[in-house]
């Protein structure tokens, strides 16, 4: 706070509201407060106190995380929001950094007791959450195309063949999917997965059952990845859904 500035709006015997005007960080303001009587000195001046107030409101909001930094200090929120008491003049800071997420910071002035303000801050993954999630699903899907049929248990793709395999089935992944990470829920506010497209190749040799002459048989395999997320502090769980 630069450049303070304080007269008298009004005055009266039982009460005067007096203006302070400053500058918050270059940008001029002003606060009006309203004092009353309180005491005398010497017999002749009035001590003058601050009015009674209840302090302004400062709702802060950032789906996705349980803690938020608020000019540096790290506090708690309840389902992903809190409401603060603040003081005023002030300019207030929210902003967020952890492993797995972050926010851009997001600024507030609050000048006086009526000012209810709200911050809301955007989670957004960090590079190591998606690295998590990339590399989970990536071991996942690897796991997969190592069985040797044609429909992997617990996996997203298979291959439909009516005729007969002889010796192994071979599977690879030629295309990974790109996993999308969003805020989702009925609150918007827990992480999730976007179903992705991936690709498959599967090769085998096929045997014809009438004149038991072979054939190799090399496609691929279309596929979507379906998965659910959790995040914690420090660590991320994809868990595939077929």
């Amino acid at each position: 706070m630069d450049d303070v500035d304080i007269s008298t709006v009004s005055s009266s015997e039982d009460q005067a509201v007096v203006r302070a005007d400053y500058t918050l960080d270059g940008q001029e303001h002003s606060s009006e407060f309203t004092l009353h009587p309180a005491d005398t000195q010497w017999g002749f001046f009035t001590v003058w106190d601050f009015d009674r107030t209840t302090l302004p409101t400062m709702h802060v909001t950032m789906p996705g995380s349980t803690a938020v930094d608020i000019n540096g200090e790290s506090v708690a929120l309840t389902d992903s929001a809190r409401d603060f008491a603040v003081f005023y003049p002030g300019i207030y800071t929210g902003s967020y950094t952890s492993p797995m997420v972050a926010a851009e910071p997001e600024q507030t002035v609050v000048t006086n007791p009526a000012n209810e303000t709200t911050l809301n801050l955007k989670a957004t993954p960090s590079d190591e959450l998606k690295s998590q999630v990339s590399e989970q699903t990536k071991t996942y899907l690897d796991k997969c195309a190592e069985q040797d049929t044609l429909y992997p248990a617990s996996c997203p793709f298979s291959y439909e063949f009516s005729g007969r395999v002889q010796d192994n089935v071979t599977w690879s992944i030629t295309e990974y999917p790109t996993t999308d990470i969003r805020l989702s829920g009925p609150n918007v506010d827990r992480w999730g997965l976007m179903d992705a497209p991936g690709t498959a190749k599967i090769e085998f040799t096929s045997v014809n059952l009438m004149d038991g002459k072979t054939s190799q048989v090399s496609e691929e395999v279309p596929f979507t990845f379906k998965g659910t997320l959790e995040v914690t502090e420090e660590e991320a769980t994809v868990t595939p859904r077929h």
